[in-house]
């Protein structure tokens, strides 16, 4: 996988081929840039530590903010909030699993993404993890949650390994929630092909996608079961 932390010589290294951020002789430097991008960051309200799925449900027709600029520029938008939890769980760390399941109780949806993703990219399995993400799914609205969280949420049991303790009955109900989400999107098509604006449906069409491959992988593990799909 891509490093987390990058720094290249750009006079010597143009190419940016030789990665420095592991030389010690270069840490305070690298502190610095880290340090100066995060405020540029703050200071801009950059949108990079949202997932783009998450964006469009937030902006469009009949939402709060019509458009991501406005979303980014208001009071709803707890950049460092979210700026900090991002970088945790990019660090890594599985002596972090606390803050990690904290990060999943928030009422904010990127830092709860955040939480999940830590969780799924240590891979981390045990008892309360696969808890606290079964109580983030039952949290899931096919009428109001567009189907890429339930396609990560589905992923991060699967890369993390904890899907070993699924049941058959839980595949049959996550297979259920997606398929409840897939009228709401064929829904926002149709309304779109008619030239017709849908209040937070036709803004945001592919933040509904996830839901056909959400039933398929449902679908697979429950053809496969009791064995499972085993993906690294």
């Amino acid at each position: 996988p891509k490093p987390v932390v990058e720094l290249f010589d750009m006079e010597k290294d143009p190419d940016q081929v030789k990665n420095l951020a592991g030389d010690t002789a270069l840490k305070a430097k690298l502190d610095k840039l880290s340090a100066e991008l995060d405020a540029w960051m703050i200071k801009n309200r950059d949108l990079g530590v949202v997932p783009e799925s998450m964006l469009f449900e937030m902006t469009g027709d009949g939402r709060k903010h019509a458009t991501l600029y406005e979303y980014g520029q208001s009071d709803d938008y707890p950049v460092e909030k979210i700026l900090a939890a991002a970088k945790m769980a990019s660090a890594g760390g599985s002596g972090k699993v606390s803050t990690y399941l904290e990060y999943l109780k928030g009422s904010e949806p990127a830092i709860r993404f955040w939480g999940a993703y830590a969780l799924f990219y240590n891979r981390i399995s045990q008892s309360n993890v696969e808890a606290a993400l079964k109580a983030n799914m039952a949290e899931i609205k096919p009428e109001e949650m567009n189907g890429y969280v339930l396609l990560f949420a589905l992923n991060a049991f699967q890369y993390s390994h904890t899907d070993v303790n699924l049941t058959k009955e839980d595949w049959e109900r996550f297979k259920k929630i997606a398929e409840g989400g897939k009228p709401r999107r064929n829904k926002a098509i149709q309304a779109k092909a008619k030239g017709k604006l849908v209040p937070g449906l036709s803004a945001s069409i592919q933040t509904f996608l996830g839901f056909s491959d959400a039933v398929g992988m449902c679908n697979d593990a429950l053809e496969l079961w009791p064995e499972r799909r085993k993906v690294d």
